[in-house]
């Protein structure tokens, strides 16, 4: 995910996304996307810092703070639809707006007096709307309380569902059957008021997957550049916490070059630091074998990982 702090320009500002890394990149006209190594990574003593740079790297993009949504409705508005929306991601905002707006959109297809009207424009609560795309096997059909198939587009121009949050950017649901959907969002910008410095901020969403099977939770896979410049995945998130009480994060990550690794916090870390990084806590990486290495942040500047009893310090 992109963040980007805003001191002057209005809201419904929409950021391009330029990215490159070792995995695969991005640039302004096509979504990041990872093409890295897909093994599970080795953890060896010359591998164990850069292992703790790409999960420390997953771990920051997954705590990416967004405000609660003000959308109506929610997931108890979905009767008949997935309940599995994971709320505790850096992901929430983006999730609940294809949620609060997916059943009013079937209906106003599915109500079209026009046989061939396979596009609607919703008006968004505060304003912008959201023109709607479906394809022959959803449009004008007779039941839409769940489609068991089919693809609709939903495209968010400087849509506004609440006071502070605006929305730009393109989200594709495909229906899967038994209460399944795939939602891909590519370059998909949140531009918001952080509530809790009041900075005006614009996050983009590179290429962020949300599978849905009927259960919970859903899964989520999302593809993004790195401080340092290279391309990650991250999936499989469950992120606890805030930036004053320190972050719970577990996740599994991806190294363009090493391959995957599983973090899990063993001590709530601190983002505090003005270069993003944490400034206290631990994580453990897990790897091929159930090879476990540590990293522990000690200050802005400083960290240390451990593995196999030998323990080294390193510098940001």
């Amino acid at each position: 995910m992109k963040r980007e702090i805003l001191y002057s320009l209005p809201l419904c500002v929409a950021l391009s996304i330029i990215g490159c890394g070792g995995g695969g990149g991005g640039d302004g006209s096509s979504a990041t996307t990872y093409s890295g190594s897909q093994v599970q990574a080795t953890i060896t003593t010359d591998n164990s810092e850069q292992l703790a740079r790409s999960a420390t790297e997953g771990a920051t993009e997954a705590t990416a703070p967004l405000p609660a949504t003000g959308g109506g409705g929610g997931a108890e508005a979905l009767s008949a639809f997935p309940v599995g929306i994971q709320t505790t991601t850096s992901y929430e905002l983006a999730e609940n707006i294809i949620i609060d707006n997916l059943p009013q959109a079937l209906e106003y297809l599915s109500n079209s007096s026009l046989p061939s009207a396979y596009q609607e424009t919703l008006d968004c609560t505060f304003g912008g709307t959201i023109l709607v795309t479906a394809d022959d096997s959803i449009a004008n059909s007779a039941d839409q309380t769940y489609p068991e198939n089919g693809t609709v587009t939903m495209n968010f121009r400087d849509c506004r569902e609440d006071s502070t949050s605006t929305f730009n950017g393109t989200a594709t649901i495909n229906f899967t059957g038994g209460g399944g959907l795939t939602a891909v969002y590519q370059n998909f910008t949140i531009a918001f008021t952080d509530p809790t410095t009041g900075e005006q901020v614009v996050e983009t969403i590179e290429n962020m997957t949300i599978v849905c099977d009927g259960n919970d939770p859903c899964s989520i896979q999302s593809d993004f550049v790195g401080t340092d410049g290279r391309t990650y995945r991250i999936e499989d998130m469950t992120v606890l916490g805030s930036d004053s009480f320190g972050w719970d994060v577990s996740a599994t990550v991806y190294d363009p070059d090493l391959g995957s690794i599983i973090i899990d916090t063993t001590a709530p870390f601190m983002l505090d630091c003005p270069t993003g990084v944490p400034s206290s806590g631990a994580l453990s990486i897990t790897g091929a074998n159930f090879s476990v290495a540590t990293v522990t942040y000690t200050s802005c500047t400083e960290f240390q990982v451990c593995f196999e009893d030998v323990c080294n310090t390193a510098t940001w």
